[in-house]
């Protein structure tokens, strides 16, 4: 039983429409207007008939949301943040993480105990969640979200957990999803009041070019992450190449402005298999989505765009050397 007929078995009753076209038409807004590069998953968006106050998501890409959820929530903006959460687990593939955690092997030679192993952690994520690291993680996309579509602090993401936090305690309908008995609620309110989330303003784009100064490779700065003085960067890049970073690499970028020069280590990578508009070659391009990260960061923040000079990439070549992939300039 795949995680949808998991959700279908427990809650095998849909909501009025009314509440399907709520949902239905804010996730398709979400989507259309998602400020990073989707990873191709085919959304659908459902309301659930249940007084329970709960959000699911499932990787392949299906989205439900409780009518008992809807019920209180007082606005749009807190309805997108609802739905952003659900689409961050599955466009960061926490439903992947998770599994891998667990100590799941992805691939087995026997089908029945892979569906048996799938069936149980499809019943673990409806009925207790994902963990608290992933639950903060999808917290900054909808905030990013937020911020793209031009809303300020507070978000709306607060009002809800605040929402839920106050509920909490004497209703035992509160969990699962967005609100994972896993995830310690005053922490993500508090780390939510912490972050700094800066889209770059203007054109965010560099440049590689070839010797006959076509374009044959990009990179998009998209936010800026900022907890204390630890920076996250956010960023995508459009290459016809194959990037030599691997998902547990310690490649670096480093940005050069002005004033300073900016040195972050790779977290993380995911690659996705379609090609990027505007760039010459067409086809044979590809997007990567890279995070880069630096702890106790001494110069300004944020990054201004308009003192950015040149963006390097490069990957490490044993404990000291480092050997340069790609260089931009805008």
């Amino acid at each position: 039983m795949e995680m949808a007929g998991v959700v279908n078995y427990y809650y095998p009753t849909p909501a009025d429409e009314a509440y399907n076209t709520r949902v239905r038409e804010a996730g398709e807004e979400i989507v259309a207007n998602w400020p990073f590069p989707l990873k191709g998953y085919r959304y659908s968006f459902q309301a659930i008939k249940s007084e329970e106050i709960k959000a699911f998501s499932c990787p392949s890409g299906l989205i439900y949301v409780t009518s008992g959820l809807i019920d209180i929530i007082e606005s749009k903006g807190e309805l997108e943040m609802v739905l952003a959460h659900e689409i961050a687990h599955i466009e960061q593939r926490h439903g992947l993480e998770e599994y891998r955690e667990q100590g799941q092997a992805v691939f087995q030679n026997n089908p029945i105990a892979v569906a048996n192993r799938l069936n149980d952690f499809a019943r673990h994520l409806v009925l207790v969640g994902y963990s608290d690291a992933h639950e903060r993680e999808a917290d900054f996309f909808a905030m990013a979200y937020h911020v793209h579509r031009g809303g300020a602090d507070p978000t709306p993401l607060s009002l809800v957990l605040q929402k839920l936090k106050d509920v909490q305690w004497r209703d035992l309908r509160v969990g699962g999803g967005l609100f994972s008995g896993r995830s310690n609620l005053d922490e993500r309110m508090r780390l939510i009041r912490k972050t700094r989330i800066e889209p770059f303003a203007g054109n965010t784009s560099f440049f590689r070019r070839g010797a006959d100064g076509a374009v044959n490779a990009r990179i998009n700065l998209l936010f800026q992450k900022i907890v204390e003085n630890r920076l996250t960067l956010y960023t995508s890049i459009e290459t016809e190449e194959t990037i030599p970073f691997s998902s547990q690499g310690r490649s670096r970028i480093v940005i050069e402005t002005a004033d300073a020069s900016y040195v972050l280590v790779q977290r993380d990578i995911s690659f996705i298999r379609k090609p990027p508009e505007g760039l010459e070659g067409g086809v044979n391009h590809h997007t990567y989505v890279i995070t880069f990260t630096s702890d106790g960061e001494k110069n300004p923040l944020p990054i201004a765009r308009a003192n950015i000079r040149r963006i390097t990439l490069s990957r490490p070549i044993g404990p000291i050397n480092g050997q340069t992939i790609f260089e931009f300039v805008h």
